[in-house]
């Protein structure tokens, strides 16, 4: 029987991960509760997931594509809901569409297309039609637009507006930090910015907590620098660590343990590091630090480091 789930994801930091109420009383469940009234389907077959600014696993989504079958078809109320960038936006479209699935965002304010935004890929009758069928190796021109369409979208974010105190170099600065490219000294007074270590520390916790780019961000440093090999500098080790490992240990993936760790900014990456930090201690920092002298670090902080003479 075919299958019809409605789709949606919230980014937040005071939401416990296992508290399914909270999620409930959310805009984004409500509007697709409302959605799903309109169509007469039934609340059951909603999945809302909750992201963080580091957390981006998106373990609903990832059950509804191994759940559902060819001729299925997911509801999301606007394209945000795949993504806060271009790029992951259309890495979650792609997984829905060569599983066969069809994707319907409703637009009323779009009569002239049927009240669908255009990057639909079924109509109201929830049913991919047969042009638009992946075979295996090529996708429709349809879809080619479609995807082209993704590419040029202005996801909106919350910077520029929670983010308004942060210094204008302070990203720079932060990544310099966390690749141990830069000594803690160099770190608060440079060439770039000059702050206390309060307010670096304070900065560096809402950039990887609420900043939807940081995920962004840590996966570039870790193609340029392989930081996932580097203890985490900012931050300490979560207390329970252990049992977090132990869970690891019995065969849970990283989602799973999170989850019922209720960890909110949990990610591949950072698990690495903050795992490099928590068996290695500061030896593995201090060995780290290290790095600050190679040819690299160099080169990237010349023109960072205030001279002193």
């Amino acid at each position: 029987m075919k299958q019809i789930y409605g789709y949606g994801c919230v980014s937040s930091v005071t939401i416990p991960r296992t508290d399914a109420e909270a999620l409930k009383q959310t805009k984004a469940y409500q509007a697709l509760k409302t959605q799903f009234n309109n169509m007469m389907l039934s609340e059951d077959c909603l999945h809302v997931d909750l992201v963080t600014a580091s957390y981006r696993t998106r373990s609903k989504l990832k059950n509804i594509l191994t759940s559902s079958g060819f001729g299925d078809c997911i509801v999301i109320i606007n394209i945000s809901a795949l993504g806060i960038t271009p790029g992951e936006i259309k890495e979650n479209y792609l997984k829905i569409y060569e599983a066969g699935i069809g994707l319907l965002i409703p637009d009323y304010s779009n009569p002239a297309n049927d009240n669908l935004d255009p990057l639909s890929t079924c109509d109201w009758s929830m049913c991919l039609p047969e042009n638009l069928l992946y075979n295996g190796s090529d996708y429709p021109d349809i879809i080619k637009e479609k995807l082209a369409a993704i590419d040029t979208l202005e996801v909106k974010t919350n910077r520029g507006r929670e983010f308004k105190g942060r210094p204008e170099n302070f990203i720079t600065v932060y990544w310099l930090y966390e690749n141990y490219f830069l000594a803690e000294k160099d770190t608060y007074h440079n060439k770039l910015m000059d702050i206390g270590k309060k307010r670096f520390y304070r900065l560096a916790t809402e950039y990887e907590t609420t900043d939807p780019n940081y995920y962004k961000d840590l996966l570039e440093q870790e193609e340029k620098y392989h930081i996932s090999e580097k203890p985490k500098r900012h931050g300490s080790v979560p207390d329970d660590f252990d049992k977090f490992l132990e869970l690891l240990d019995n065969g849970l993936s990283l989602d799973e343990a999170a989850k019922q760790m209720n960890y909110n900014m949990m990610n591949d990456i950072d698990f690495k590091r903050y795992q490099i930090k928590y068996l290695g201690g500061k030896k593995s920092m201090a060995v780290a630090n290290e790095l600050r002298k190679t040819e690299l670090a160099l080169s990237l902080t010349k023109d960072v480091i205030t001279d002193t003479e």
